[in-house]
């Protein structure tokens, strides 16, 4: 009987450090607003691989959608994240929509260290509202979207 605590125990502990790895690596979004519709509704669950400073490179998260944490003079509807696609990244064309609406010129690109992100839903809050978002407020790439 005692081998069978010890390989319980084992697993056990198996069990609660793939637990604590899975929520160091993963976190889950809950989608609030219809902003990405229709790739994703209003009350959505859906799971986010965390970003890490450095890593991915910018250029891998183009037309990704991910999690990005809103800066105090960028906040609404009391929202600290978004989740929104990328549009652009930093060396690529503004979005003309962006561009528009920030009044850049023709030929402006998205700055080093930045994206440009746009809801799927015309009426989103993103970077025509927004501006460019810094690399340091992405903190999650949302899976199966």
């Amino acid at each position: 009987m005692t081998g069978l605590f010890a390989v319980t125990g084992v697993v056990l502990a198996a069990l609660f450090t793939l637990a604590s790895l899975a929520r160091r690596r993963l976190m889950v979004v809950r989608v609030e607003g219809d902003s990405m519709l229709p790739a994703l509704r209003d009350a959505d669950l859906r799971l986010a691989w965390r970003i890490f400073p450095g890593r991915p490179g910018l250029q891998q998260l183009r037309h990704q959608v991910v999690v990005f944490r809103l800066l105090e003079h960028q906040r609404f509807e009391e929202l600290s994240h978004l989740v929104k696609r990328v549009a652009a990244v930093e060396g690529d064309p503004v979005p003309p929509q962006v561009r528009h609406a920030l009044a850049l010129d023709p030929g402006a690109t998205v700055p080093q260290g930045h994206v440009a992100v746009l809801g799927d839903h015309p009426r989103s809050q993103d970077s025509r509202h927004l501006g460019f978002i810094a690399a340091g407020q992405l903190v999650g790439v949302v899976r199966g979207v």
